[in-house]
Parts: structure tokens; C-alpha cells; sequence
């Protein structure tokens, strides 16, 4: 499927859509997978593959040294990505650039930009607070960010630079201190439509269309994702932002504005931020003399010669309430005399 064609894609076992400044797979196995339609791509992987996965991404089981082991059992940095080719039209890496440094080609004229623009992740106040955090594992973010920096084919904004920049950012806002780092200068990030600027943002936006509901398991997760939001308070409607007030509302693939009024079965139902709100018509779908009882989400007609019967006919027993009660008649004398007179004779 081509994303760009549509702003979700759901079959059994499989959700794609977009969230953030990401493409996002969810697979019901376990796994969900967060691309950025450039270089950067997150796999994130139930709880139950810990120790039992494999390949480029590493083991997971929380010994970091032997991520690079290979297809044959060897831990070998420079060899472990071809050993889990899996398409024989991928080329093999020239041994030849196994030790090859991108800062040094062209006489070594973006080394000065690369290190200048990475610097950020080690120096000054922006990282600050996650570096504190981080150990000093932020030297390994510095050495990627340079490398991929030198290996770009233009300067400025320039893609890969980006990536690895936002690839620390990530860790921080995984270690609970997301940084604000993009600006005007460094890899803006132009929000439309009213949205704003998140660090760290959720994983799953509320919209108009999920008011009231059940989120699926996969936004259950306890980590962010950078992107383009909603403000607080309001609700993502298509591409824009809308306060609850104006949320629309949905029933049989229509979409009615707030406020609008329409009748689902025997209901009247009015448009309320982003549900309906339905009241029964009293007697529908019953003759004018008959009673209308519920039964779940069905009805019962009562015609008027069952109504107050001394048996109950509605669920609920309203057939059989506020009914007529009868006096019963006491004989009068002159008929107690005719009656007596009568016997005597």
C-alpha cells in the first residue's frame, strides 16, 4: 500500500497510519515499527521477545557489547550487517571501507560544520539535564552524529545530521527529559494547521473520531514520539485541530456537525462534542393506542387490551403500573329485602 493515499490502513493483524513526525506499523504479534520517511527507523517489540530475537538490531538481552554478532555467531562490527542479507542484490561492503571516515574525503572540509553543528549533544545547556542522565553515553550520539554528518551530501538542514541529532533526543525523552531542540536554525520543523511543536508527544493523538472510545493496545506504551500536535484541550479533526465543542460525529460513514440532529432507529439523537446523545421517541415503531416497552435494544408493542390485565407483558413491568384500581360494590338494602323475601317464599 501506498501511505501518502491514505491517512490510515487497517487488515487483520496489521494498523498503519501517522503519528507525529513518524509512519507507523503495528503488528498484533508485538511489534510496531516507527519510520520518519527519511533515515530513521524505530522497531519496538513486546515485552514476551526479550532474549529471543536477532539481526540487525540486535538481541535484547541487555548486553549491548554483542548486538553486532552475525548470522554465523561472530561478533564482528564491520561484517555482522552483511551476514543477514536477506536479498542477494544487496552489494557486499568493500573490506576496503570497513575503517573509512566520511570526515576525511574531500580533504576534510565538512569535519569543521559536522562537529560544530553535533556539538550540542555534549556541550551546553540544551542537553543538559539528559546527559546527566545519559552517563556519558552521549559521546557515542557525538561520534554518530559527526560521522553522518560528514556524510551528507549537502550542508545546512541537511537530513542525516538531523536523524542523528533526533536520535539522542529519543533516548532523552525515553529517560523521562525530552528536549525542545529543533529551531529556526537547526532542523526546523514547520507545524500546520494550528498544531504545536512535541518533544514528546503521545503515541496516540486524540481525534474527534476516538472520543469515548477504547484505545487499542498499542497505545499503551510508555514511550513518546516527536511531532506536529493538537494544543491541550483540543481535538484532531482530519488535518486540523478543533475544540470539543465542535467535534463532528460519525454514524454509518456520515459525518454530522455538532449540533446536528438525526434519528438512529427509535431514537432522536443530537450531535454532542464528538458522540450523540439520544433520547427514545416515546410509542415508536406502535400503534397510537398501543404501549411501548423496551427490551434491550429491541421494543415490545402492548396493545390496550393487555395494558393493566393483572399480567405482565413488558420487561420492566410498566404495562401493569399506575392502572385503574376497581372499589368493589356493597348490595343495597332494597335488594338484601328482595333477596330474603324471595328465600321465604
Amino acid at each position: 500500500v501506498t501511505f501518502e493515499d491514505c491517512k490510515s490502513f487497517t487488515k487483520p493483524g496489521i494498523y498503519i497510519d501517522s503519528i507525529g513526525t513518524f509512519i507507523r506499523v503495528h503488528l498484533d504479534i508485538g511489534v510496531t515499527v516507527l519510520w520518519n520517511r527519511g533515515t530513521l527507523v524505530y522497531v519496538f517489540l513486546n515485552k514476551k521477545y526479550k532474549n529471543s530475537v536477532q539481526g540487525l538490531c540486535g538481541n535484547w538481552n541487555g548486553i549491548s557489547y554483542d548486538d553486532f554478532k552475525g548470522r554465523d555467531g561472530v561478533i564482528d562490527p564491520t561484517k555482522s550487517g552483511d551476514s543477514w542479507r536477506t536479498d542477494s542484490s544487496c552489494a557486499i561492503v568493500d573490506p576496503s571501507l570497513y575503517n573509512y571516515d566520511p570526515c576525511d574525503a574531500h580533504g576534510g572540509i565538512r569535519r569543521n560544520w559536522a562537529e560544530s553543528t553535533c556539538r550540542i549533544l555534549t556541550e551546553g545547556p540544551l542537553f543538559k539535564e539528559c546527559r546527566k542522565l545519559l552517563g556519558g553515553a552521549e559521546s557515542y550520539y557525538y561520534k554518530d552524529c559527526v560521522y553522518d554528518g560528514c556524510g551528507c551530501d549537502s550542508g545546512g538542514d541537511c537530513e542525516c545530521i538531523c536523524t542523528a541529532i533526533s536520535n539522542m533526543a529519543v533516548k532523552c525523552a525515553q529517560l523521562g527529559a525530552p528536549v525542545k531542540w529543533r529551531s529556526n536554525d537547526l532542523c526546523p520543523l514547520m507545524c500546520p494547521f494550528g498544531m504545536q511543536y512535541m518533544a514528546c508527544g503521545p503515541v496516540c493523538e486524540e481525534t474527534c473520531d476516538n472520543i469515548g472510545t477504547t484505545k487499542p493496545d498499542y497505545c499503551k506504551t510508555d514511550h513518546c514520539v516527536e511531532g506536529c500536535y493538537c494544543p491541550p484541550g483540543q481535538y484532531l479533526e482530519g488535518n486540523h485541530c478543533l475544540p470539543i465543542e465542535e467535534c463532528p460525529c460519525r454514524y454509518k460513514k456520515q459525518i454530522y456537525p455538532s449540533g446536528a440532529e438525526i434519528r438512529m432507529d427509535c431514537n432522536r439523537c443530537t450531535c454532542r462534542r464528538g458522540e450523540f446523545d439520544c433520547q427514545p421517541i416515546p410509542n415508536c415503531g406502535c400503534e397510537d393506542d398501543e404501549l411501548r416497552c423496551a427490551n434491550g435494544t429491541d421494543f415490545i408493542c402492548v396493545p390496550p387490551s393487555k395494558i393493566c390485565d393483572d399480567h405482565i407483558d413488558c420487561p420492566s413491568g410498566e404495562d401493569e403500573m399506575n392502572c385503574p384500581t376497581t372499589i368493589p360494590t356493597t348490595p343495597s338494602t332494597s335488594q338484601n329485602e328482595q333477596r330474603q323475601s324471595s328465600n321465604r317464599s
